[in-house]
C-alpha cells in the first residue's frame, strides 16, 4: 500500500507542477517478481509466459493508481508500456483513462 500511495502522491505532482496531460506508470526496467503479501500473492499468470506473466499485476497497480489519482484529476490519463491492450483486457478499468503504447 505504501508504493501506491506514494506512486499516487508522484503522479499528482507531475500533473500539478509539470500541467502535463499525460503520465507513464510502469515498473522499472529488470522488474520480475512481484510483492508476496497477502493482498498481491498469486497475481502472477505463469500460463501467459515469460513476457505475460506479471501483466495483470502491473495492470492492476497501473487501475488503482488511476482511481485515486482521477479523484484529484478527472481528465488526467496513464500511459504503460506494456505492448497491447490485450495484456490487461481481463483486469482493465474501463475508467482508467489509460493510453496504450
Amino acid at each position: 500500500e505504501e508504493l501506491l500511495q506514494e506512486t499516487v502522491r508522484n503522479v499528482r505532482a507531475q500533473f500539478d507542477h509539470y500541467k502535463t496531460e499525460i503520465v507513464s506508470v510502469m515498473p522499472p526496467d529488470g522488474f520480475s517478481a512481484i510483492c508476496q503479501c497477502e493482498r498481491c500473492a498469486g497475481k502472477d499468470t505463469p500460463e501467459r509466459g515469460s513476457r505475460g506473466l506479471l501483466s495483470y499485476y502491473v495492470c492492476e497497480f497501473v487501475n488503482r493508481v488511476a482511481k485515486e489519482v482521477r479523484k484529484t484529476h478527472p481528465s488526467g490519463k496513464f500511459r504503460t508500456a506494456l505492448t497491447a491492450p490485450t495484456r490487461c483486457r481481463r483486469k482493465r478499468s474501463p475508467s482508467s483513462n489509460q493510453m496504450w503504447t
